[in-house]
């Protein structure tokens, strides 16, 4: 079963922000309490400008670190795919904010590693297991 995805990107406004980062350390309590793995996938945002070999992580830096202090698991794109900036394209030219084939097959690669690594729940996986 899959979770509710909640986003914590920098374009929204600060009280939305906190809101969906509490609702994010919310639901890894309840998880962490059943023992049921958690992780947050950082899905990067895209520029909108033409420059489509470049991106910017969608979890702002405080809230990374205050999730990751509270023991929730988070996959950053910065520590996933910034050794591509300029060699990769992170979006689909004509395809507004849709990220490419290749960062889907990152993000997809690098859970799929982190769970193989036995992560079971937040309790069990700290951020220092995956951080760069």
């Amino acid at each position: 079963p899959s979770e509710p995805v909640v986003s914590l990107v920098t374009t929204v406004p600060n009280s939305q922000r906190r809101l969906a980062e509490a609702l994010v350390l919310r639901i890894a309590e309840n998880l962490r309490r059943r023992d049921i793995t958690f992780v947050v996938v950082d899905v990067p945002e895209m520029p909108l400008d033409r420059d489509v070999q470049n991106f910017r992580p969608s979890i702002e830096p405080g809230s990374l670190q205050r999730l990751r202090a509270a023991g929730v698991t988070v996959l950053s794109s910065e520590m996933i795919l910034a050794r591509y900036r300029g060699k990769r394209i992170f979006r689909r030219p004509h395809g507004e904010q849709h990220v490419s084939p290749f960062v889907h097959r990152m993000l997809g690669r690098t859970t799929a590693a982190a769970l193989a690594t036995g992560i079971k729940t937040p309790r069990h996986a700290t951020s220092s297991h995956l951080n760069p």
